[in-house]
């Protein structure tokens, strides 16, 4: 049986800047954010951020994410896309002012096609986003994780 996440192609591993792919991600989600604020964080004051990653992959992280953050945030609140170094891994992170992840549910977000009873109705949405989102990361040797915002909302 295929997985559901098979790829017909191999990651292409490279070296990238996180401007780069940040700037992607907002101008690949550029229709959706229309009239919503979105702000971009990247953290200049360490030392220049490069990483190893696969860009196209990683772009489809982070539209995920910067996806499923507009979806579950209230209109007029902002969403932020930030990129930092952590040791010697960048950092991503999406955060929103959303109601957050009923605890209920915390274990079973990344499941593929699973939908919280308390979602809304969804046309079209089949719940693999972020299912998806933590695949790619993780054959990237990295990860997504969901951790409660301080004040209400939820930081991938």
């Amino acid at each position: 049986m295929r997985s559901l996440f098979a790829t017909e192609r191999v990651l292409e591993l490279g070296s990238g800047t996180p401007d780069d792919l940040v700037g992607a991600a907002v101008r690949q989600t550029k229709g959706l954010f229309a009239n919503r604020p979105l702000r971009t964080v990247i953290d200049l004051a360490s030392p220049t951020l490069v990483g190893h990653f696969d860009f196209s992959q990683s772009l489809r992280v982070l539209c995920n994410l910067l996806e499923n953050a507009l979806r579950y945030s209230p209109p007029g609140e902002c969403v932020e896309l930030a990129a930092r170094r952590d040791g010697d891994m960048l950092v991503f992170s999406v955060s929103d002012r959303g109601p957050g992840v009923d605890p209920a549910d915390v274990d079973r977000i990344f499941e593929p096609f699973y939908r919280s009873h308390a979602s809304p109705p969804d046309a079209g949405r089949a719940g693999l986003g972020l299912s998806i989102a933590r695949t790619l990361a993780e054959l990237q040797g990295g990860g997504v994780e969901y951790v409660p915002r301080p004040g209400g909302g939820a930081f991938f």
